[in-house]
């Protein structure tokens, strides 16, 4: 790559997180409730603890971006554990209940109710499989290409959803106590979409492993 891409790459990766930080303190109950839904019963009383703990982990990984000498095997490597383990959290509510899962799918008013079933079977799994492959670098391009697939799919759906203003759950992480509005889980898909996209980039001009 050459200096000005390279410090272009690593001025949008270091703001990124930074900028993720920003909105986790603006979604402060959307991501309380998902800490408190993953977290076990005796760390449930932590989890302010654990939620200012998140935020100063990402403003550190925004700095470290500039610190780090290898910053790009740093940057992908923190990529992948923040995807892999978003997909997993994702994954794991949605194939414990696929009812849920489908009710919640049902709320986008978009899908027949034979097509509902079959993503509310299908859909969690492929969001597991994807988690593994890019988590321990199985399959890896393909696995980094269905998250950006995936992701992309995602953003078109919760962005439909918001010009309909349609107020509902975006069911993102099942049928669970991580509740999170349409207009609020678009923007935290932007995120998403922009690290896929970085990954994907990282990986094409020679990921290595951490």
């Amino acid at each position: 790559m050459n200096n000005k891409y390279e410090k272009t790459l690593k001025g949008i990766t270091s703001l990124s997180f930074i900028g993720w930080a920003l909105f986790v303190v603006l979604t402060k109950e959307e991501i309380v409730s998902a800490i408190e839904y993953f977290l076990p019963l005796s760390l449930k009383q932590s989890k302010g603890t654990f939620f200012f703990l998140f935020i100063g982990l990402f403003f550190l990984l925004g700095v470290l971006v500039f610190v780090v000498k290898k910053w790009k095997d740093f940057s992908s490597f923190v990529l992948r554990i923040i995807l892999a383990f978003t997909f997993l959290l994702a994954a794991i509510p949605k194939i414990i209940d696929p009812a849920g899962f489908a009710l919640d799918i049902s709320h986008y008013d978009i899908f027949p109710k034979i097509i509902i079933n079959v993503m509310a079977i299908t859909v969690p799994w492929v969001e597991m499989l994807v988690a593994i492959s890019i988590l321990f670098y199985v399959f890896d391009k393909g696995g980094i290409l269905l998250v950006n697939l995936m992701l992309f799919a995602f953003l078109v759906l919760l962005g439909q959803a918001l010009v309909r203003g349609l107020d509902i759950d975006c069911g993102c992480f099942g049928h669970s106590g991580a509740r999170e509005a349409v207009s609020k889980a678009f923007l935290r898909d932007l995120f998403f979409v922009s690290w896929s996209i970085l990954l994907y980039l990282f990986t094409k001009n020679g990921d290595k492993k951490v």
